[in-house]
């Protein structure tokens, strides 16, 4: 499962994180209650894997002999949940659980909790959609966690990559001597940029269309250009200019999607109305609060 020993990596884009898992997770040799799915990875007992969104799933049984967890309540304060067998519950996203399947069932995975020692039964066809092998994942889905293994960094040449970037990754170590750094790049940065240029090209359209639709005008030459938020984009570094967020202008699940954000909410989006560039959560409670 490990490559020289590293048995963590972090990357700056998805694409990478499912290259590394795909190249790690095939190496690993067909066995007993082993099964390869559409992702590329062959999963046995004893793989580790990360849960990526809010997932309900079945509790299979209790190992523990309190048979609770650590819950919220409806206040957000913290309390011990009982677990009952049959009963759904939502498992912890960015948390990591082992597969521990106890019969040979390719319809299901038996995924455990070695903390709460519970184990809970997930369809098999829900394991690419909602969970992700645990060798590598993106930093900001790794945030939170400390990691104190041999750990292997990629993407930190990609012109995407920011100090802030940088030190989030590294600082999931607990000892500086375990990082090493990948050496070669995982994305096209020519494809990516390409990619770029589309989706700006459409955003603006996309903003055109609403500004006709809300009966609001604009003089030739007037309206942004992808050059305009192409630079705003650098001179933030690929930043919301609120929160701070990683953001971008490509259809990403990890980092939130890049909006323009006006001076003034009545004109077009036109140059001379252009702010910045806002995450769409931070503007779209920009504009509630205007409208409150």
């Amino acid at each position: 499962m490990e490559t020289k020993g590293i048995k963590r990596a972090v990357s700056f884009f998805k694409d990478s994180s499912k290259l590394l898992n795909e190249k790690v997770f095939s190496k690993v040799k067909p066995g007993v209650m082993s099964v390869k799915l559409s992702d590329g990875c062959t999963y046995y007992n004893g793989s580790k894997i990360i849960c990526k969104e809010g997932y309900h799933a079945q509790l299979h049984s209790r190992t523990g002999a309190s048979g609770q967890r650590e819950a919220l309540d409806p206040k957000g304060k913290k309390v011990l949940e009982k677990l009952q067998k049959g009963n759904t519950y939502q498992l912890e996203i960015n948390y990591q659980y082992v597969r521990n399947t106890l019969k040979e069932d390719e319809r299901f995975f038996i995924l455990e909790d070695v903390h709460a020692k519970s184990r809970y039964k997930v369809p098999t066809k829900d394991i690419v959609r909602c969970f992700w092998p645990s060798y590598c994942n993106t930093v900001h889905s790794s945030q939170g966690s400390a990691i104190d293994e041999k750990f292997l960094i990629a993407d930190w040449k990609s012109k995407r990559v920011d100090k802030y970037w940088l030190y989030t990754a590294v600082s999931r170590l607990t000892m500086f001597d375990h990082v090493f750094f990948l050496g070669i790049s995982l994305k096209d940065e020519n494809l990516e940029d390409k990619r770029s240029k589309e989706a700006i090209h459409y955003m603006i359209k996309g903003y055109q269309q609403q500004d006709r639709r809300a009966g609001r005008s604009w003089g030739e030459g007037e309206y942004i250009e992808s050059e305009d938020i192409r630079k705003a984009l650098e001179a933030q570094g690929g930043r919301c200019q609120l929160c701070g967020e990683c953001i971008t202008v490509v259809r990403d699940t990890v980092h939130l999607k890049a909006t323009v954000d006006r001076l003034h909410s009545a004109p077009a989006h036109t140059k001379q109305n252009f702010h910045c560039m806002l995450c769409v959560d931070c503007n779209r409670a920009k504009s509630n609060s205007l409208v409150v």
